[in-house]
């Protein structure tokens, strides 16, 4: 009996001590299970009281949180108009432009002549030579000739002509002379004339030479100076260069084929 009751005490202690343990158990881990939410909590409202702009010391700048970057557009520059005066200018104050020059040659011109009452001839031959200039007269342009677009200028130029026709003294002259007056008399002073006819032949034939070639130089070479002149303006890209089709005169007014042809 003694024994029966003493093992009912013992496994009432033990389960006693056993649900006590339990309970102790329970609260701690419900303790730790607590008290890490509130460390996190706190921690975590820490955090973010750390990165609140309120909280930033003073003095330092701090952008809406919602805010977003808008690059600034790159504005392409508008290019400074050419104006037509800028091209004008240079073009004017070239005035006339010599651009190809030519040696023209008559090599054997004939006169001869009677010499009336006296016995015997006269014959005198002439070799010529003539530099010939032709070019582009510059001061015929107007500011309707020059054309702006943008960066392109297009100038109209007159057409080429011919302006000098000078003799060549040091290589021209006189040769197989017969002005002969006589035996003894000596020579005819100018071989009676014939070495005027010479000097006016010659000129009649400079001013009705073929100068096709020339004033075709003249103007491809005009050309080329014109539109070296136009590009140095400031803002010029391309240029382009137009011949007018304004009928002008093969020998440039003022010039001395001009006079020549005149006579």
């Amino acid at each position: 009996m003694e024994n029966r009751r003493y093992h009912t005490f013992f496994l009432t202690c033990s389960l006693g001590a056993l649900v006590g343990l339990m309970l102790i158990g329970a609260g701690i881990i419900g303790y730790l299970l607590f008290g890490m939410n509130t460390n996190d909590d706190a921690n975590r409202e820490s955090l973010v009281a750390s990165v609140t702009p309120s909280k930033l010391p003073s003095g330092v700048p701090t952008l809406p949180a919602t805010a977003t970057f808008t690059p600034t557009p790159t504005l392409t520059p508008t290019p400074t108009p050419i104006p037509p005066q800028a091209i004008f200018g240079p073009i004017q104050r070239q005035a006339w432009l010599e651009t190809a020059r030519e040696e023209v040659v008559f090599p054997e011109l004939y006169a001869d002549g009677d010499q009336g009452i006296i016995p015997g001839s006269l014959s005198l031959k002439y070799r010529a030579f003539f530099d010939v200039t032709g070019g582009v007269d510059l001061s015929l342009v107007t500011l309707d000739d020059i054309v702006v677009d943008g960066t392109t200028v297009t100038i109209t130029l007159p057409q080429a002509q011919v302006r000098e026709c000078i003799a060549n003294q040091e290589k021209s002259g006189f040769y197989d002379r017969d002005c002969s007056r006589g035996p003894g008399l000596g020579d005819w002073p100018g071989c009676r004339g014939l070495e005027d006819e010479l000097i006016n032949k010659a000129q009649d034939r400079v001013v009705s030479y073929d100068y096709a070639n020339l004033v075709n130089k003249a103007y491809t070479q005009a050309a080329t100076v014109v539109e070296s002149l136009i590009r140095n303006v400031s803002g010029v890209e391309h240029v382009n260069i137009r011949l007018s089709e304004q009928e002008l005169p093969l020998f440039s007014v003022g010039g001395t084929c001009s006079i020549l042809a005149e006579h």
